[in-house]
């Protein structure tokens, strides 16, 4: 006797992957969509539990909640859970994401599909610490890594070059050969938007001979965005007297949010300039950008470096720096024996790259799903 055998179909997911770009600002969005969701500052603040605070709420306030209720109090203790794209708070970096997904996205996490981002040096103990936080805290049903830094180059049609991935702390140049990450190649400059922004507020602050002070966290980030409407990095640096002389005589004013208005002038490329003489602002670094790109790609088989020479891409959000391009291209052709051509690039969108790489990943069906049976077994 033959019975027809009935096999339970799986549930079908609530949703679509949810895709999350760790670093000091979240993006974040669903395979579904063509675009970002949520940018949001990975940013928590809170009062202290002995101070009493409006409506008896302590917080945590997340992201731009934080920025905002720091006009209000000079007490809020502020903690950037999410470093050079690590969680290095894991507590307060859970508390972002929740508040990314269930604030800002008006979704849920659980028993979802989730896409993280990773650099190829993310050490494997934040990477569990991550799997641990996704399966036990939030409940996914599957998570997969992406390389950003493979990802990134993938999407400008090429297999081998140079990803320097200019992010809020620092800089990573990682070069890659053939889709395989030079490790022993990769490079650091501890130096980032972050500083800009910060050796901008000092020069400003100096420059009004103290009628300007930042001090909230809403007041530094009206400086962050300054720095991104004024700066702009020099051609050169060869004869910085004249170049102060020329900018002073052509300020840009801006208009700050009490009405003031604020004139801009040499500061706008001085600030930007620590990436390439990290002295100027007291830092005890040497080499600038172009001397790490070049000691990276140094360290390079000598059969390839010519071709790195000629893919240096610009990802993240310090990339957007007017300038920067070709300030590179200068500084490394000088660098370079003669005959060798540099190419630097920095795409449409270079910072949101990280985030368009893991959806293409997906897209692409390349993803590596790590399931909650195989945390499991691995934790046994």
């Amino acid at each position: 006797m033959i019975n027809e055998k009935i096999v339970p179909k799986p549930a079908a997911r609530p949703g679509p992957a949810i895709i999350m770009d760790l670093g000091s600002f979240v993006k974040a969005g669903t395979t579904a969509t063509e675009k970002i969701l949520v940018n949001e500052p990975a940013i928590v603040a809170v009062y202290p539990e002995e101070m009493e605070s409006y409506a008896s709420f302590h917080g945590p306030y997340v992201g731009k909640q934080a920025l905002s209720e720091s006009t209000k109090s000079p007490s809020l203790t502020f903690s950037f859970p999410i470093e050079c794209g690590l969680p290095v708070l894991m507590e307060d970096t859970e508390t972002v994401l929740r508040h990314i997904v269930e604030t800002e996205m008006r979704d849920s996490i659980e028993l979802r599909d989730v896409i993280l981002t990773k650099k190829s040096l993310t050490p494997k103990k934040f990477l569990r610490d991550l799997c641990k936080s996704m399966f036990e805290t939030f409940q996914v049903h599957r998570l997969s890594f992406v390389n950003t830094d493979l990802a990134s180059l993938f999407l400008t049609g090429r297999t081998t070059g140079v990803i320097v991935d200019l992010g809020s702390s620092q800089a990573m140049i990682t070069p890659i050969v053939e889709n395989q990450p030079q490790m022993h190649a990769i490079r650091r400059l501890e130096i980032g938007g972050r500083d800009i922004t910060e050796y901008l507020q000092k020069q400003l602050e100096e420059a009004s001979g103290g009628l300007l002070k930042f001090r909230s966290a809403a007041e530094v980030d009206v400086v962050r965005q300054l720095k991104e409407k004024a700066c702009t990095v020099a051609a050169h640096w060869e004869d910085p007297t004249i170049l102060r002389e020329a900018l002073d005589a052509n300020e840009k004013i801006f208009e700050l949010p009490d009405g003031t208005d604020i004139r801009v002038g040499f500061p706008r490329v001085r600030a930007p300039e620590i990436l390439f003489h990290p002295g100027l602002s007291g830092a005890a670094l040497e080499e600038g950008l172009h001397q790490k790109i070049f000691s990276s790609i140094m360290a390079c088989d000598i059969n390839v470096r010519r071709e790195l020479f000629n893919g240096v891409v610009l990802v993240g959000g310090t990339s957007q720096l007017p300038g920067l391009e070709a300030r590179l291209i200068h500084e490394l052709s000088f660098l370079t024996p003669g005959g060798v051509s540099v190419n630097v690039i920095a795409p449409e969108n270079c910072e949101i790259y990280p985030y368009l790489g893991a959806k293409m990943s997906h897209e692409c069906n390349s993803l590596n799903w790590i399931t909650r049976e195989m945390w499991v077994q691995g934790l046994n």
